[in-house]
């Protein structure tokens, strides 16, 4: 094997394991996102409609506010 050889093979391994990092770094993030919405979604979910109105929600407003909470994490 000549050097050239060893230096392209180096790179592309070095361009996998990049690839592979940010990869799990998005798994991450998403995962993240995934268990704020849950939190909130399911916390909010469990108020009354009185106890919403008292906070500015609405129950139609759940879904809307748990995605902003995930997207704090993006």
């Amino acid at each position: 094997m000549s050097a050239t050889d060893i230096l392209h093979n180096h790179h592309h391994n070095t361009g996998i394991m990049a690839s592979l990092r940010q990869f799990g770094e998005r798994m991450r993030v998403k995962a993240q996102q995934n268990q704020a919405y849950r939190q909130v979604f399911d916390e909010l979910s469990m108020l009354s409609d009185r106890d919403l109105a008292d906070i500015g929600l609405s129950r139609s407003d759940i879904t809307d506010v748990a995605k902003q909470a995930a997207a704090e994490y993006a």
